[in-house]
């Protein structure tokens, strides 16, 4: 970004050169401003400064959920861009822009570049032309002009981050051996114990999470048989809950705003609204207050989506008015619950994503808001059922039902010899085996299962 400023201001804005054009510029930087929300001023700026601009995207994302190969060895996806000025005057119309993209494995894409002499010799496709649009090809059908899934819930926000791993374990006693551990040390010790960040300091006092006006003692102060806070369940990663100490002291982003909303009608809906989404369901789902990184591949963004505002559940995270269209389009009265179930329902479907790979580029993803009332009511069953059973029946609970079906899969040999790590899996038999341990009827759907890339049942709890 800095490079392509000064770029622009050198050739174009200079006052003692009297820099007004023509020229070219031309980088290879990293490619996040092509979509990115964070980027729209500067692709506002280059949008101003050029008549015409290029885009070679040579992808090579390995953070993301779709990887790809780098023509460099970095881990962030990188672009060629050259934008031109044709004269003196500066366009009083966005620029002209086009996009192509090389693929394949790094030698690939060296090879495709090398054989360019002309513009001509690559496929270009025109590119949106408002002024903050992405750099990215024009989106054609109904997909373009759904509403924004940011649009039809307002209000988003990161998930937590502890920034240390001890205060999130399996079970509530494990948590408790590892605070008395931690109470046993003493000065430096405790200190270096409980891994101290730039904003979690073992000598500060902090906020209560549920009483912000009253300060906790500092860690360092407290004495070796002081009771932790309450441990809590915490969505750790999609499907995989875990247990939590309940501690403003303990984590860096806590985001106390969730703790304060948190309710046991409470139900936090996770999907990556900045980045790109991968192969499987565009959302997964949570009674219980989620992780950073809740959604694989979520790396900061505001991917938590709460369906309250405040812990009564009187305050819906909707558009105002919404709910009153529905309502009179249906014919009936449309609930909270409804919309977020129906909205669910898509996002949860992999064929969503499968459908709209490409479009789906474009973060955040869109939704289709249908007008049938049958299909609706189709929707929303199935979005209810899918987030009482994703919650592990806690949330969304169907009349008549108390309890979540169980599964075939059955664990045989449990595992004795320590921490697992080695995991196989034979499709013939539907035998999982992690360390000395064995799980027989796991089905090849449950083994392939991934949550926009990330193997679910395999991945690692780091």
């Amino acid at each position: 970004m800095y490079f392509w400023r000064w770029a622009l201001w050198k050739l174009f804005e200079n006052p003692v050169a009297e820099s007004t054009g023509p020229g070219i510029v031309s980088f290879i930087t990293a490619s996040s401003y092509l979509r990115g929300p964070g980027f729209v001023g500067m692709r506002q700026k280059m949008r101003e400064a050029f008549d015409e601009l290029w885009i070679i995207d040579l992808e090579g994302d390995n953070l993301g959920a779709r990887k790809t190969e780098n023509v460099f060895n970095i881990q962030t996806p990188v672009a060629i861009a050259i934008g031109v000025r044709y004269c003196e005057a500066k366009p009083s119309t966005p620029a002209k822009v086009h996009y192509t993209r090389v693929t394949g494995t790094r030698d690939e894409k060296y090879a495709a570049l090398d054989k360019i002499q002309k513009f001509n010799d690559l496929n270009w496709q025109d590119c949106s032309d408002g002024w903050q649009q992405p750099l990215l090809p024009k989106q054609e059908g109904n997909y373009s002009v759904w509403p924004l899934l940011t649009d039809l819930f307002p209000w988003q926000h990161s998930g937590v981050q502890f920034k240390r791993t001890w205060p999130i374990g399996e079970t509530p006693e494990v948590l408790q051996k590892r605070w008395i551990a931690l109470l046993e040390k003493q000065g430096d010790e405790r200190r270096n114990a409980f891994r101290e960040t730039r904003d979690r300091k073992a000598d500060r006092q902090y906020p209560d999470l549920l009483q912000p006006k009253r300060r906790l003692l500092a860690i360092s102060q407290i004495t070796s048989d002081t009771p932790s806070l309450p441990t809590v369940r915490y969505a750790f990663r999609s499907f995989d809950r875990q247990w939590a100490i309940q501690d403003s002291r303990l984590g860096d982003y806590l985001r106390p705003v969730f703790w304060l909303i948190q309710s046991n009608r409470q139900v936090y809906m996770t999907s990556l609204l900045t980045g790109v989404l991968g192969v499987g369901p565009a959302a997964s789902m949570s009674a219980f207050i989620p992780d950073l990184h809740h959604f694989r591949g979520s790396f900061g963004g505001k991917d938590v989506i709460p369906l309250w505002r405040d812990a009564a559940s009187t305050q819906p995270n909707l558009p105002v008015g919404l709910l009153v269209a529905l309502g009179k389009t249906f014919g009936r009265v449309v609930t909270a619950e409804d919309f977020f179930a129906y909205a669910y329902a898509v996002l949860a479907s992999p064929a969503y994503v499968d459908k709209f790979s490409d479009k789906l580029t474009v973060p955040p993803p869109r939704l289709p808001v249908t007008k049938d009332n049958k299909l609706f009511n189709e929707a929303v069953a199935i979005g209810r059922r899918l987030i009482w059973l994703h919650t592990y029946g806690e949330r969304f609970a169907p009349d008549g039902e108390t309890q979540v079906p169980t599964g075939k899969a059955e664990c045989v040999a449990e595992i004795k010899k320590g921490y697992p790590e080695e995991f196989s899996y034979n499709f013939e038999s539907q035998l999982l085996r992690v360390g000395d341990g064995e799980f027989t009827h796991v089905s090849p759907a449950v083994w392939d299962f991934s949550v926009s890339g990330l193997a679910v049942l395999t991945c690692p709890h780091s």
